[in-house]
């Protein structure tokens, strides 16, 4: 139906369900663990009875009916069997990089576990919305046999996804340290373990405009009706991966597995993208690429000018302290980035700003 709004903001009942869980419900529980698994289960109910009462409100009431093995459902089967086992993939692959990590030295799963944690928020902000949007708006263009509406949809999506997911790679790898250290670094979880679990998040960051692009380009094979192609590729890259693993685990201990899993995402973007455009799917225009080199530039420059105030000025000690010197870095990085996108003219601030009043005084 082309309404995308509770759809995504379903999944924050799972935030919002599982932290008052965590706050109310662990006084009566064995322990916070299984206040957090309560949490988990309702969350899921919460976030069902959130998508049927859209649907009913869109006019769109689900009802359950008696199986019945139509020509349809059995062509939804076949194209969903490969699907399924391709939505495995970066389950299979994120669980290989466990397996390894506790052949590393103690302490190293968590290492990698929190940077993880931190490369997820703009992929799965950035990576998932765009897949999600992509598929139907590329469904209903191939549908309509306008093909070249497809590609600038698949163009634009890719313009869109690199403009934000760029700086967000700019801004992890140098501000890696500090992030971890205020995020996580307490406790049990020293200064220092932060400070190596930076050094993983740096190398999953290296990784994050691929891990978004997988998400972009994936929607190009299924509108067309191949669930297929994707899940061949994927498990090739999951092999590739392992390999990578047992190459790079001894010598780059912690960084090795997820060093492996960005070079792994890079070929599958690759992969795709080849098969894509000898099939006539992917064509990226001139312009496409020219703003894709100049945002490539923008994001550069603003993690250089991080970089440099971050040398001038000293890392506080104190929690408040830090947390409001991080929050000052990276809304100055923000700055800095609108600025370059104005004045290389990838976007026009006084109109995002016109459209964001707009909506607000909605």
């Amino acid at each position: 139906l082309h309404k995308f709004s509770m759809a995504a903001a379903a999944y924050l009942a799972f935030n919002v369900v599982g932290i008052a869980a965590i706050v109310f419900a662990a006084p009566f529980m064995p322990n916070v663990a299984y206040a957090a698994a309560w949490g988990v289960t309702a969350s899921g109910v919460v976030q069902l009875g959130l998508l049927l009462w859209a649907c009913h409100r869109a006019g769109f009431g689900l009802m359950p009916l008696p199986p019945r093995l139509t020509p349809r459902i059995k062509l939804l089967v076949r194209r969903m069997v490969p699907g399924l086992i391709g939505s495995g993939v970066g389950q299979i692959n994120l669980t290989i990089d466990t397996i390894i990590a506790t052949l590393l030295p103690s302490g190293s799963v968590s290492l990698m576990y929190f940077a993880d944690r931190i490369n997820q928020l703009p992929l799965g902000v950035l990576g998932a919305a765009a897949g999600t949007t992509l598929l139907p708006v590329l469904t209903r263009h191939l549908a309509a046999g306008d093909h070249v509406a497809a590609r600038d949809a698949q163009n634009r999506s890719i313009d869109y996804v690199l403009l934000l997911t760029l700086p967000a790679v700019a801004g992890l790898m140098v501000l890696a340290g500090p992030i971890m250290i205020v995020l996580f670094g307490h406790g049990a979880f020293t200064e220092h373990d932060a400070l190596l679990s930076a050094q993983a998040l740096r190398a999953y960051a290296l990784g994050l405009p691929a891990f978004v692009m997988v998400k972009v380009l994936s929607p190009a094979f299924f509108a067309r009706g191949d669930t297929r192609t994707p899940v061949y590729i994927g498990i090739g890259i999951l092999v590739f991966n392992f390999g990578l693993n047992l190459a790079l685990m001894k010598p780059l201990l912690h960084v090795g597995p997820p060093l492996a899993s960005s070079i792994a995402a890079f070929f599958n973007v690759v992969c795709l993208a080849f098969i894509l455009h000898r099939r006539k799917s992917l064509e990226l225009e001139g312009q496409t690429k020219r703003r894709i080199g100049l945002t490539i530039v923008a994001a550069g420059i603003m993690g250089g000018v991080v970089w440099l105030l971050g040398q001038g000025v000293v890392f506080p000690h104190n929690f408040w302290a830090r947390s409001v010197w991080l929050g000052g870095m990276v809304m100055a990085g923000a700055g800095v980035y609108a600025v370059l996108l104005h004045m290389l003219g990838l976007a026009d601030l006084a109109r995002i700003v016109a459209r964001l009043r707009s909506k607000l005084g909605r």
